[in-house]
């Protein structure tokens, strides 16, 4: 029957961790098995060693417990076989009902040894299915590659890291749903928030990461950040300092003061180049960028290549100033 589905939904993405330690579970209970048949060498299975060993009435509600699974499971083998049949072929659910009934009976009739080759065949299929996956896994010829296999290696990548658990409390949980209901918000914010939500609903990481724009380990990092810092640390980034200024207040002073008294002799009007010179010529600054000076002047609304944006003096002849 099929576990998938249920398994990495309960599981958060476990899959493959859950079914080993199933598969553990499955060889001690065979183990068990084998040492209860050689103490009470007689048919019955359960029936007979909880009849035996703890007591008659136990034995006989095992015995029916085990009868209502031998009735059961087979009908819903039967139902969902149909149903996963019809998507392949889509023939009518009744006729491939009679089908699976009828393939399932045969089995049973042909007895122990024609289940186990049909067990043991399986197994050969199955492991032959393996081998080419692993084998042909660079081709892109398998057209399964692209979802099924996807998946599969997620899975074994996640199977050393516990499922991330993250408690938001209810007053965040308020909170974050105003904001994500509310006006226009950055856009990381949102996805953050998002994630933080299902994180706190026991959504694991990758499964989050199919439906939101975010990598599982960055959603990781928001639940971690949660965690640490409270929902102001785990929605936004940290204030970064910034590069340091490279002029002083001052200093940014006296060079637009510069700039406002004229350009020097010989020269028409003050340019980038000119203005970083003389301010290290008269020694405003120790030194200074052509890109320094136009970030000043433009923050200013200086141009001062422009004669109608400069300030002239009166006092010299208007020829001198070109």
């Amino acid at each position: 029957m099929p576990l998938f589905g249920v398994v990495d939904q309960e599981g958060h993405g476990h899959v493959v961790t859950a079914i080993l330690i199933a598969m553990v579970g499955m060889l001690f209970t065979g183990i068990s098995y084998g040492r209860m048949a050689r103490a009470f060498p007689s048919a019955g299975s359960a029936y007979t060693y909880v009849g035996q060993v703890i007591h008659p009435a136990l034995g006989f509600v095992a015995g029916w417990s085990m009868l209502m699974d031998y009735v059961l499971n087979p009908l819903i083998c039967t139902i969902w076989c149909s149903k996963a049949a019809m998507n392949l072929i889509p023939i009518p659910y009744p006729i491939w009902a009679i089908f699976f009934v009828a393939l399932f009976t045969g089995m049973n009739l042909r007895k122990i040894h024609a289940t186990a080759r049909t067990n043991a065949t399986l197994a050969i299929v199955m492991g032959i299915v393996i081998v080419a996956v692993l084998v042909l896994w660079p081709s892109e010829k398998i057209l399964i590659k692209q979802f099924h296999l996807e998946m599969f290696w997620r899975i074994l990548r996640g199977m050393g890291r516990a499922a991330l658990r993250i408690q938001v409390v209810k007053k965040d949980q308020k909170v974050l749903k105003k904001f994500l209901s509310g006006g226009v918000q950055p856009v990381r914010a949102v996805l953050r928030g998002m994630a933080l939500l299902h994180l706190a609903k026991g959504v694991s990481a990758p499964r989050i990461a199919e439906f939101i724009s975010l990598t599982p380990q960055a959603i990781r990092k928001v639940g971690h950040r949660y965690a640490e810092g409270g929902l102001e640390r785990a929605l936004y980034e940290k204030e970064r300092p910034g590069a340091t200024a490279l002029l002083e207040d001052s200093q940014k002073q006296r060079i637009i003061a510069m700039v406002c008294a004229g350009p020097p002799e010989g020269h028409a009007r003050w340019t980038v180049r000119l203005v970083a010179q003389e301010a290290v010529k008269r020694r405003l600054v120790p030194r200074v960028g052509r890109e320094t000076i136009r970030v000043l002047l433009l923050s200013h609304d200086l141009k001062p290549w422009r004669e109608k944006n400069m300030v002239v003096r009166r006092d010299k002849p208007a020829w001198s100033r070109g």
